[in-house]
């Protein structure tokens, strides 16, 4: 599952690494299928379906460069604790002769949603940014097709989710340049 995922984020943020949209694709369905109702299979696979996103991510001006140095630096860190904590956990159940406990593999369970989840909602925010670029003319078109997803969403909407509505700031805005652009 660890390998799974550091692939997937790989994939996406080293330069030397070059998954087509279907690779991508695939290996979104291979870490997530089994988890279909799980909230973070279901952003991942949306990403996934979003045409050129891994070219798109790696094609960012230079300016955007640290930002990319940043995310692979907190990643390689994010990776090391999870390995860290992946090792003290097998140990863990080693040392314990315990088959019917399984709360540390349920631990590492949840680390690695969490930290699958992070890498979705870092993905997102990327591409909310990206639908506020006014200096591409794609980015009217995406700002449609992000207010048209968030008012679907919104009115599917039964509970309050702090980290789905955290984004609204940026679907008002690509609504305002939407409304500018139809002019």
């Amino acid at each position: 599952m660890v390998l799974l995922i550091c692939q997937l984020v790989e994939g996406i943020f080293n330069p030397a690494i070059r998954f087509t949209d279907d690779e991508w694709r695939r290996i979104v369905d291979l870490d997530v299928s089994y988890q279909s109702e799980a909230v973070e299979g279901k952003v991942l696979r949306h990403l996934a379906s979003i045409p050129k996103l891994v070219q798109q991510i790696k094609k960012l001006p230079t300016e955007r460069h640290l930002v990319i140095m940043q995310a692979q630096s907190h990643l390689a860190a994010i990776y090391s604790l999870l390995k860290k904590t992946r090792n003290q956990l097998l140990r863990c159940e080693a040392d314990e002769e315990r088959p019917s406990d399984l709360a540390a593999s349920m631990i590492h369970a949840a680390v690695m949603r969490a930290y699958g989840f992070c890498l979705a909602g870092a993905l997102i925010m990327h591409r909310m940014i990206g639908c506020l670029d006014d200096n591409d003319a794609a980015s009217a078109v995406e700002s449609a097709v992000l207010v048209d997803e968030s008012l679907q969403l919104a009115e599917k909407a039964n509970s309050y989710i702090p980290f789905a509505s955290a984004h609204m700031h940026f679907v008002l805005a690509a609504a305002y340049m939407n409304a500018i652009t139809d002019g």
